[in-house]
């Protein structure tokens, strides 16, 4: 990797936030986006602490230096931060308060903390940022992948899926390349790439008062579960074991109303309609109903559907009932052949007794079961 091993110093006011950084979310990143409006953006991510770490030890971490890339940016090749964006927005942040523009009554008791360490230390950590010049953005991939995608620093769900994608798409990756640069597994960057596919396949084809647009990445992850279940897999005919060309377009025309009706219960929609699935331990659950179309018909007519009644037509309930009932029964057939070593106990008569009450109120829902033959 075209890293180099040689520390440059430069001044904050020098350096370039990253328009392209994967942590502004794919509607953000854009090349033209102005330094003023990153910045905003990176402030809504927690930067404060670095500032205070920045501080208390002295100045920027030598170790921590940022990797910069020369490329032409507002057009004029510039330094920009490919890695290390919050590090530096932490600096231009705490420099803004530090010259009586903080952003938040925080950031002016954060200023107040840097100036009583005095002025040399000021100039030290606005005009001696560490820095590694990398070659180009695509010796980063290897790094960028290892670090965010797997690494201890990881970016979300949604951050990890689009660069797994632009490796793909862009570079002209495939899967075992990716696996490798990134050090997952084939499986995971499959579910990842194709999951992100469908993403942008569901912005391509609803319209924009048919969803929730900023609700997408948000939960992208509920998304990726879901993708897990194979009730969802085939209600939406979609595979995880597509190629990089077939994953493009995952869901088939002939799907789309399926795509629109998954689309509503994970997201709700524009009008009064919320989620009806709201966490990923109702996944399972979620699978069982999209089995049943009466569950289907029934959230399609209800003005507010709730997803336990929807499990419940689904006959969701039921078969939980019918698991419990055969576990309690394997339970109680475990026991059979030792529960009379202890006739005498008051502890385990005690508990039979309980069972005795708690059956004799099982069968009362069924008067006739007696009468029935086996």
């Amino acid at each position: 990797m075209a890293v180099s091993k040689t520390l440059e110093y430069y001044k904050v006011k020098d350096l370039f936030l990253d328009p392209l950084n994967p942590r502004l979310g794919r509607h953000r990143s854009k090349p033209d986006t102005p330094q003023d409006v990153l910045l905003d953006w990176m402030t809504e991510q927690v930067l404060d602490e670095l500032a205070l770490s920045y501080i208390e030890s002295g100045g920027f971490w030598t170790q921590e230096a940022l990797l910069v890339v020369e490329e032409v940016l507002y057009e004029e090749k510039q330094p920009i931060v490919v890695e290390g964006n919050r590090r530096l927005a932490a600096l231009m942040c705490l420099q803004e308060a530090v010259n009586s523009k903080a952003r938040a009554k925080t950031w002016t008791k954060i200023a107040e903390s840097a100036l009583e360490k005095g002025p040399e230390f000021i100039i030290k950590l606005f005009t001696s940022v560490p820095v590694l010049k990398v070659d180009s953005r695509r010796d980063m991939d290897e790094f960028l992948g290892f670090r965010h995608v797997t690494g201890i620093k990881q970016w979300a769900p949604a951050e990890k899926a689009q660069f797994i994608n632009m490796l793909l798409r862009e570079k002209g990756y495939n899967y075992q390349e990716v696996t490798r640069k990134i050090g997952s597994k084939i499986p995971a960057v499959k579910k990842s790439y194709i999951s992100f596919r469908l993403l942008l396949q569901i912005e391509d084809t609803l319209e924009e008062n048919e969803l929730p647009i900023e609700q997408l990445e948000d939960r992208f992850s509920l998304l990726y579960s879901c993708l897990t279940n194979p009730s969802v897999r085939e209600y939406l005919n979609i595979s995880l074991d597509l190629t990089v060309e077939e994953a493009i377009w995952p869901i088939s025309d002939e799907k789309v109303p399926e795509l629109k009706f998954f689309v509503r219960c994970l997201y709700g929609d524009k009008g009064d309609k919320e989620p009806l699935v709201s966490d990923t331990r109702q996944i399972t659950d979620f699978g069982k109903i999209l089995e049943s179309e009466e569950a289907i018909e029934y959230i399609n007519k209800a003005r507010r559907p709730e997803f336990q009644t929807a499990f419940e037509i689904a006959g969701g309930t039921e078969q939980n009932i019918d698991e419990e009932i055969r576990s309690a029964i394997f339970s109680i057939r475990s026991i059979l052949g030792r529960v009379h070593l202890f006739k005498k106990s008051k502890k385990i008569r005690k508990a039979v007794k309980k069972f005795k009450l708690d059956a004799d109120a099982l069968l009362s829902h069924f008067p006739d079961i007696e009468a029935e033959d086996d």
